[in-house]
């Protein structure tokens, strides 16, 4: 017995593993606005700890680029800076982010201006 066209795509619909939703526009800039606000806290609160923490010769050579996963990220201008951020997270500054909820630190290079 052959399958018409229709009786093969209505067997495909029926077993295919993604389902296909009613997402209206609105539900996705909602879940898009969502995610940015959850995005934007995250990177706040990691600038906060920063600033908290970093000593203000360090704080004024970089600055807090993002914060995802508990990964904050600094931005510096060149490899001097970067040299003295890591010397600072090596003795003891990244056990001070640790304390304030930043789980890990990653200094990048931003020729564009580390500073603020």
């Amino acid at each position: 017995m052959r399958r018409t066209a229709e009786q093969r795509l209505e067997l495909l619909r029926g077993t295919r593993s993604i389902p296909r939703g009613g997402s209206t526009i609105g539900e996705i800039a909602r879940a898009v606005r969502l995610e940015a606000s959850k995005s934007a806290a995250a990177t706040q609160g990691a600038a906060t700890a920063w600033e908290r923490c970093a000593p203000p010769g360090i704080a004024g050579l970089c600055r807090v680029g993002a914060a995802r996963r508990g990964v904050l990220t600094i931005a510096v201008k060149d490899a001097a800076s970067r040299f003295v951020v890591d010397r600072w997270l090596r003795s003891g500054g990244g056990a001070l982010l640790r304390g304030a909820g930043v789980r890990d630190v990653r200094v990048v290079a931003d020729p564009a201006g580390g500073a603020r």
